[in-house]
């Protein structure tokens, strides 16, 4: 008996309807691999090596000061290349950082001086030549948002930029720029660049793209971002969601599954904006954060948040009364929660964790 070929034609409608639906960024403005996986990944297609493969040393060079020389090998011992491919076209923006690098060395700059000293290459070549190389074909430059004015604002924030702001001075030294025109490249960056990571979730770099930066965020994404090394696939997680249309897609900028207090307190201290998405509006967004009810015979979850007055609750279902000290307790335990658990965390101290989030929170 042969197979039916019916749903065959159905499955290729849903195939090219969801490949229709795609939107497909190949061509960032910046990126950056981090430094602790500069030994690791590929600094051009941010990509790990074939297996069994090493990655490329740098192979930069510059013209000797003597003249019985033409060429003095000149290599900064940092960047590596998955191919001769990637360390031709990497050498184009690595050039100027190579020298930088060499008269750094043994000091390695942060990965975020890296990353914003090529963001200033790349927008002083834009003054001298223009943007022959459509690298702002998605949106110009002065058009992002960069919260300024909230970021003045912002002591943390400013601390952080006078701390980079005289390292990149040390790092470029006379090629350095104006300190307001800095500011407001450090502002852009920060607001809208992006982390890049592999599909196992492992942290590779940081990237600036131009036409990722024009999608808004939501607690309850209608699209996903897949990497492939530096370029980045935005896939509709909704029926009939167009990936190329920023009034309908929406991208997540944080980690969806943590509480709305959390979401809400991250969102705001990244990005300046307390978040009125359709899941933070939604009162069943609670249920994250609901309390067990104290009767062993009762399974009504007892809503609250890590926002609200600790005060006693009584079970809408079986009556029983939640005392105000316990509320405070689950509600300070849900702000101590970290989004993670490092990987050296001793077992025993998860195990206790999730043990006593069991006996205070509701479960499904």
């Amino acid at each position: 008996m042969t197979p039916s070929t019916d749903n065959i034609p159905k499955k290729e409608d849903e195939i090219a309807s969801i490949h229709s639906r795609i939107k497909i960024f190949e061509h960032p403005f910046a990126t950056q691999v981090i430094n602790p996986k500069a030994d690791q990944f590929c600094s051009h297609c941010m990509r790990a090596p074939v297996q069994g493969e090493k990655l490329l040393k740098c192979s930069g060079f510059v013209q000797s000061s003597c003249r019985s020389l033409l060429f003095l090998t000149f290599r900064c011992n940092f960047v590596r290349y998955c191919s001769k491919d990637c360390q031709r076209l990497g050498w184009k923006i690595h050039r100027p950082e190579c020298r930088r690098l060499k008269a750094s060395f043994p000091n390695l700059p942060l990965t975020e001086v890296l990353f914003l000293s090529k963001i200033i290459d790349r927008l002083i070549f834009i003054d001298l030549n223009g943007d022959k190389y459509n690298w702002q074909s998605e949106r110009p430059w002065p058009s992002l948002v960069d919260h300024k004015e909230d970021i003045r604002k912002d002591e943390n924030k400013m601390e952080h930029f006078e701390k980079v702001y005289k390292k990149m001075e040390i790092f470029r030294k006379e090629e350095m720029i104006d300190k307001e025109k800095f500011f407001d490249i450090f502002c852009k960056t920060t607001i809208n660049s992006h982390s890049i990571h592999t599909n196992a979730g492992t942290e590779v770099g940081m990237a600036l793209d131009l036409g990722i930066s024009k999608y808004n965020h939501s607690c309850r994404p209608t699209c996903s971002m897949v990497f492939d090394g530096y370029r980045v696939c935005l896939r509709p997680l909704v029926p009939g969601v167009d990936a190329s249309d920023v009034t309908q897609a929406f991208i997540s900028y944080i980690d969806v599954g943590r509480s709305k207090f959390v979401r809400r307190r991250d969102l705001q201290i990244r990005w300046y904006f307390h978040c009125e998405c359709t899941r933070c509006s939604d009162k069943e967004d609670d249920y994250l954060t609901a309390i067990k009810c104290s009767n062993p015979a009762c399974d009504e979850p007892l809503m609250t948040s890590e926002t609200e007055e600790p005060c006693y609750i009584q079970c809408p279902k079986c009556k029983t009364v939640i005392e105000e000290g316990k509320v405070k307790e689950a509600q300070e335990l849900m702000r101590s929660l970290p989004a993670a658990f490092d990987p050296q965390c001793p077992a025993e101290v998860v195990s206790f964790e999730i043990n006593y989030h069991k006996c205070l929170f509701y479960r499904k």
